[in-house]
């Protein structure tokens, strides 16, 4: 059931912004840290696998 909504105004929200806050990523880390951890992780984890470092129990 949907109301016909033409006449009415669309309703805004003013929120403040602190545009000066770092933003919040994991581990404290930047937007440019952040991917390349990331690959640095996936490289290590495929290579220590085929050295033989990598041991399942």
């Amino acid at each position: 059931m949907s109301r016909d909504r033409r006449g009415e105004q669309p309703v805004a929200a003013r929120m403040p912004a602190d545009v000066d806050a770092p933003d919040k990523l994991p581990y404290g880390l930047t937007f440019r840290q952040l991917p390349l951890r990331r690959q640095v992780l996936i490289v290590t984890r495929t290579t220590s696998g085929e050295r033989g470092e990598h041991r399942i129990n």
